[in-house]
C-alpha cells in the first residue's frame, strides 16, 4: 500500500478481462479506503535487446500474504515465438512462486512483462525461462 503498510486481508475485486491463452487477466480492485501502490507499464515500443538487465520480484514458497519477496537480477537473452505468441527469453531461474511476476527494465523500473515461467527446448529435458512482453499486457488493457 501507498503507506507503507501490507494487507492482511482480502478486497472485493471485479474482472474487467481475462485471457485464458496468456492466463493473465486485468482486475478492478473495489476497495476504496485504501491507496494502493503500482508499477508503471512500458511502453509498446520497449526494445527486447539481447542482454539488457532486468529485474523480477517474486514470492518463494512463503504464501500469499507473506512480506517477504526476493529480487532477481538477469538480462535478456532473446525473443522466441512460444504456441503461437511472442515471449522474451532470460537467463533468470524462475521457479515456483515467480509466476506472473512483474519483470521490470533495471534502468526504468518500468514493468516490461510477466513472468511466464519455463519452456522445454526441443524436446529435451533443458528448460529456459520467458516472459509476457509488455505489448500483449497494453492490448489487454486497450480491450478492457
Amino acid at each position: 500500500l501507498a503507506n507503507g503498510k501490507f494487507m492482511s486481508t482480502y478486497c472485493n475485486f471485479s474482472v474487467l478481462l481475462k485471457d485464458d491463452d496468456m492466463d493473465v487477466a486485468i482486475l478492478k480492485l473495489d476497495d476504496e479506503d485504501f491507496e494502493y501502490m503500482y508499477l508503471p507499464l512500458a511502453s509498446t515500443t520497449y526494445k527486447y535487446t539481447p542482454l539488457k538487465d532486468i529485474l523480477m520480484v517474486g514470492n518463494l514458497d512463503e504464501g500469499e500474504l507473506s512480506k517477504n519477496v526476493s529480487l532477481i537480477e538477469g538480462k535478456i537473452t532473446s525473443v522466441n515465438t512460444v504456441d503461437a505468441r511472442k515471449s522474451v527469453f532470460t537467463d533468470m531461474p524462475g521457479t515456483y512462486g515467480y509466476s506472473g511476476s512483474p519483470v521490470l527494465d533495471k534502468n526504468s523500473k518500468k514493468v516490461v512483462g510477466l513472468f511466464l515461467g519455463e519452456v522445454i527446448q526441443n524436446n529435451s529435458s533443458e528448460t529456459i525461462p520467458c516472459f509476457t512482453p509488455v505489448d500483449d499486457l497494453w492490448e489487454l488493457i486497450d480491450k478492457a
